[in-house]
């Protein structure tokens, strides 16, 4: 569901707290949560947010961190 908020936020032009929301989401779980589902889920944020916007985020080192965690076996 916080996903969704951050999808929400950052479509309605909340680039760089959509992206920290869904870093703090991801980060926040526990890896048996991390599923192909979630982590999918986590990366549409970073679609709703245009190219040319993405280079002066703050917060997109994190949330490319929090997403690139495996998800476990």
């Amino acid at each position: 569901m916080r996903l969704h908020e951050a999808i929400h936020v950052s479509n309605e032009g909340g680039y760089n707290e959509g992206l920290k929301l869904a870093a703090q989401v991801i980060s926040t779980l526990d890896p048996s949560y991390l599923t192909h589902m979630i982590l999918h889920t986590a990366r549409m944020v970073l679609d709703t947010v245009p190219v040319e916007k993405r280079a002066g985020l703050p917060a997109l080192g994190d949330y490319r961190a929090a997403i690139s965690a495996s998800v476990p076996n």
